[in-house]
């Protein structure tokens, strides 16, 4: 993952780290010295030395790959401000504890966004499970952010109440009733994600993940929309109703010139002009370009 000069869907207002706050309301709390309430800390526009910390935090917590981007940290913000409050607002006084200051606390804030309910639909191919192969057991927020990780990185849905009925049966895993976070693993590959996305079927149930496997679906789509492709959910993408990722991935079915049924996805180019005709591309920056030449050279065969 290399972060890229990309938007995002809903940047930030602008904002200063070094905005102040006389008067405290509830949820407020210190990050950096200053105090703010949770609905500013919100819209806050985080310095790139704040979101360097907040990147530096997330990935020594173990939960989040070492690449992660930029924007990244900044969704996981949205998420460590709930900490933020949850620690650093007094309810008594009504006012944010002095004592107590955000930027000191960042290890544990991102541990904390790690293990929120939105994170893996927030972003889901940042996180992980800690490297650690040699334990016989982890605990059951790993296993359950490996499974969060697994369902976004494979274009599918497992509900939280799901996930927590599979991460009990492998923390109480016996001779009689064995599993495992791959058995796991595996059952959705060869039940669920291998009979969507049937033309990477065979690598998928060797073991493949549908994000690596589509990569330069994701790659072309990141680029054009102007997109970090951390943030694309490919379950979201996917599951939505004629979306460009359904056509290139699982496509549809049509009866070949013998009649059969066979499933017809879309390929590299059209996927790329597609692309152009997704709503969103007429806010990247590529796309206001392409306009304004376009106009410029209207504008010089009448002479203009």
């Amino acid at each position: 993952m290399v972060d890229v000069n990309v938007r995002t869907e809903l940047p930030p207002p602008p904002g200063s780290d070094n905005g102040t706050e006389t008067e405290q309301s509830n949820g407020s709390f210190y990050f950096n010295g200053v105090p703010k309430k949770d609905t500013d800390w919100k819209v806050h526009n985080l310095s790139p030395e704040s979101v360097k910390k907040i990147k530096a935090a997330l990935v020594a917590s173990g939960y989040f790959d070492k690449n992660i981007t930029d924007n990244v940290a900044r969704s996981a913000w949205q998420i460590i401000i709930n900490y933020g409050v949850e620690n650093g607002y007094d309810p008594k006084t009504g006012k944010a504890k002095k004592d107590w200051d955000l930027s000191k606390h960042l290890n544990e804030a991102a541990k904390y966004a790690a293990f929120d309910q939105l994170a893996y639909s927030t972003f889901g191919s940042a996180l992980q499970s800690p490297p650690n192969e040699a334990a016989e057991k982890q605990n059951a927020e790993d296993y359950a952010i490996a499974l969060r990780r697994f369902a976004n990185d494979n274009g599918i849905f497992i509900s939280d109440t799901e996930i927590n009925k599979k991460v009990s049966s492998i923390i109480n895993s016996s001779e009689t009733k064995p599993a495992t976070l791959e058995s796991v693993k595996q059952w959705y590959r060869v039940n669920r994600v291998a009979p969507k996305f049937k033309q990477y079927a065979d690598e998928i149930i060797s073991g493949g993940d549908l994000r690596d496997l589509a990569g330069d679906y994701l790659q072309m789509m990141a680029q054009t929309l102007e997109i970090d492709p951390d943030t694309i959910n490919l379950a979201r993408e996917i599951n939505r109703s004629g979306s460009l990722l359904n056509q290139a991935l699982v496509g549809k079915k049509i009866k070949d010139s013998n009649g059969k049924d066979v499933v017809k996805t879309v390929d590299y180019t059209d996927f790329e002009t597609l692309l152009k005709q997704d709503y969103r591309w007429k806010y990247t920056k590529n796309a206001n370009e392409s306009i304004t030449t376009l106009a410029g050279n209207i504008q010089k065969m009448f002479g203009f």
